[in-house]
């Protein structure tokens, strides 16, 4: 009896390992369509409500608690735009769960932000969403075909492991 109850716990505590690991996938996804989101938000704020870049950043990233955002808002007088929002990026990436592909569609962002006029910054944003939409997709196809042979690999390791015990 107690060698059931135990091989059901090993293969419940792997189960719970996989999906945990497939979780982090998901969690991913979600938030680099969340950078989007707050990408276009950005968009929004320079070109319809003109307002200065440190504002919009730090008024952006409070609104939606946002880390990497309300940290490029306050160093932006201190390093510059392009510099804040790439040491940003860097502290919150592993946060976020980003891979180098995220990372790097996010960083294309700061290449112009604050260097020239409004009208650039907008078409340098419009490029980044189209490379997050990249990586979102990406993403999900990753997300797609490694959750559940992520799910399967760890219940697979937990009955080895009864098996082997048994």
């Amino acid at each position: 009896m107690f060698k059931i109850i135990g091989a059901a716990a090993v293969i419940a505590g792997f189960a719970l390992l996989g999906y945990g690991r497939a979780f982090v996938l998901a969690r991913r996804c979600r938030n680099i369509e969340q950078f989007r989101r707050l990408v276009c938000e950005l968009k929004s704020e320079l070109l319809l409500k003109k307002t200065p870049l440190t504002e919009a950043f730090i008024e952006i990233g409070q609104r939606h608690s946002h880390k990497c955002f309300i940290l490029c808002g306050e160093k932006i007088p201190e390093l510059g735009a392009a510099r804040a929002f790439s040491e940003a990026v860097e502290k919150t990436a592993a946060e976020y769960g980003f891979g180098e592909n995220e990372k790097n569609a996010v960083l294309s962002l700061g290449d112009g932000l604050g260097k020239c006029e409004i009208n650039d910054q907008i078409s340098r944003i419009d490029h980044t969403i189209s490379l997050i939409d990249s990586a979102a997709a990406l993403a999900q196809r990753d997300k797609k075909e490694k959750s559940g042979i992520i799910m399967q690999g760890f219940v697979l390791a937990g009955v080895t492991i009864v098996l082997m015990l048994l």
